[in-house]
């Protein structure tokens, strides 16, 4: 049976290079399309270029859009960007990162694309558990957005897929982890806000970002290859403890050999099968029949 064809909206990040690699084994045509929204910088840009061809999609399309989302969140503006000890200081609510209506632009634009080039499917990464309060990263958006979208179109065959909404980051990393090829691609995403390489800044993505693999028991692919470039040392956290005792650094994929599931164990507050159940299903955040939903559905 002929698979599905998917659109990804790729930032370049860890979470949509994730979904992205998640879209690769359930979609048999991808495209991946990439926002130039006036960001604060471009290094997410050329991380999307350079995933979208290792990922060897059909069409990668950089849509720039001007500064219609500017505005006074510091993704958008010069504004200083708010750093933290680690992440076990961050605040709750709503971060001052957050772009209004960014997702819904993003989603009404990729709507337009996706039906222009007959794609059944729209793959976006965001997560309701580890999202720094944006409204627009709720499982409530997305299936709201959707109806409207179908309508607007009408076409109620467009789906909104969110692999990793009920995962937290430190499953989303497991995940990354568990698929082929996902980890090379990750070592070579950026999250931190600064644009910075190597991501030794502070700020509420960065340290999320570093939560989730410490959580894990994982070592981040993009700290690795930092490392191995000699720009940065590694974290003194347990989950390079492996790497750092060898002398020199190694190549390869630090995680050959491994089982991330089984090295985990319950990572997050959250077991093995909750991650395997996103890799697999080809409906991870809705209603399916495989008997592995989520907890937090």
């Amino acid at each position: 049976m002929t698979k599905p064809s998917a659109l990804v909206i790729l930032s370049g990040g860890q979470d949509s290079t994730t979904c992205l690699w998640w879209a690769k084994m359930h979609h048999d045509r991808i495209h991946t399309l990439t926002f130039n929204y006036g960001q604060r910088h471009s290094r997410e840009i050329e991380s999307a270029k350079i995933i979208a061809s290792m990922a060897q999609v059909e069409k990668h399309t950089i849509l720039t859009m001007g500064n219609i989302l500017s505005g006074d969140s510091p993704l958008t503006t010069a504004a200083d960007l708010e750093q933290y000890q680690d992440w076990q200081s961050l605040p709750g609510g709503l971060e001052k990162t957050f772009v209004p209506g960014r997702n819904a632009v993003f989603l009404a634009l990729a709507s337009s694309y996706a039906y222009a080039n007959k794609l059944d499917k729209i793959v976006v990464g965001i997560s309701q558990e580890d999202f720094g309060g944006y409204p627009d990263c709720r499982q409530q958006f997305l299936t709201q957005m959707e109806r409207a979208m179908q309508a607007a179109l009408d076409w109620e065959q467009l789906e909104f897929v969110a692999p990793l909404l009920f995962l937290n980051k430190a499953m989303t990393c497991l995940m990354g982890a568990t698929m082929p090829g996902c980890s090379e691609a990750l070592a070579f995403s950026h999250t931190a806000y600064d644009g910075k390489y190597p991501p030794t800044g502070h700020d509420h993505a960065s340290l999320l970002r570093a939560k989730g693999y410490e959580q894990a028991k994982l070592p981040d692919p993009l700290v690795v290859r930092a490392w191995r470039e000699g720009v940065m040392d590694l974290p003194f956290t347990a989950n390079y403890d492996e790497l750092a005792s060898r002398v020199p650094p190694p190549h390869g994929d630090p995680l050959a050999g491994v089982d991330p599931l089984a090295a985990a164990g319950d990572a997050g507050g959250l077991d093995a099968p909750t991650v395997q159940h996103a890799v697999n299903c080809p409906y991870p955040g809705k209603a399916c029949n495989c008997g592995a939903i989520p907890p937090s559905v």
